[in-house]
C-alpha cells in the first residue's frame, strides 16, 4: 500500500485538537463554558473601552461635579424635614465644639504624644 506523505498542522494547538479528536478525548462543550467565556470576553471589552478608566468615586467629586452638599443645602433640607435645631441651641453646639478643639490643641501642645519606636532609639 502506498504511503500518503504526513501533512503537519498549522499550529501546536491544532496538534492538540487533531490527537483529541483521534484518541475519542476531544473536549465537549460544559453547561458553564459559554458563561466564562462570555464573561471573559466582556471582561476584554470593559477593559479595552476603556470602561474601568472612569474616575473612582472616593471624593466628593466626580463626573466633574461636586456631589457633596453645601452647609446652605444642608440646613434647608433639615429646615423642610423639621430636623434643623433652633437657632439658639446651634450657637451653644458650635461654642462647644470651639471649647473643645481649642482644650485638645492646647493639650496636645503641652503633653504631645510619643512614638514608642522612633529611629533615633533603634
Amino acid at each position: 500500500m502506498p504511503r500518503t506523505p504526513a501533512v503537519l498542522p498549522a499550529s501546536p494547538s491544532a496538534a492538540r485538537a487533531n490527537a483529541a479528536a483521534a484518541t475519542g478525548l476531544a473536549r465537549q462543550p460544559g453547561p458553564l463554558s459559554g458563561t466564562i467565556g462570555g464573561l471573559a470576553v466582556a471582561i476584554l471589552l470593559a477593559s479595552a473601552t476603556g470602561a474601568s478608566a472612569q474616575a473612582h468615586r472616593d471624593s466628593p467629586e466626580w463626573g466633574g461635579l461636586d456631589h457633596q452638599p453645601t452647609q446652605s443645602e444642608v440646613i434647608q433640607r433639615e429646615k423642610q424635614a423639621g430636623v434643623r435645631a433652633p437657632k439658639g441651641q446651634v450657637d451653644q453646639n458650635k461654642r462647644a465644639v470651639d471649647q473643645l478643639d481649642q482644650q485638645l490643641l492646647h493639650d496636645e501642645a503641652v503633653d504631645p504624644p510619643r512614638s514608642h519606636s522612633s529611629p533615633a532609639s533603634r
